[in-house]
């Protein structure tokens, strides 16, 4: 599933910035790639302290 694509008449400045902020917090893929890499994060952690371990 890709990103969304932002809509053309977005605004410049800061409001533009907290309007882009808003639209990726809502997009599905960004919240399927911040619940992987906290998978990711835990499994490498655990690999890394377990295989010393062994």
């Amino acid at each position: 599933m890709p990103y969304r694509s932002f809509p053309a008449d977005l605004r410049s400045g800061v409001t533009g910035q907290v309007e882009r902020c808003a639209l990726m917090l809502k997009d599905p893929a960004t919240w399927r790639d911040l619940w992987w890499m906290l998978t990711d994060m835990t499994a490498g952690a655990t690999t890394a302290i377990v295989a010393p371990s062994l």
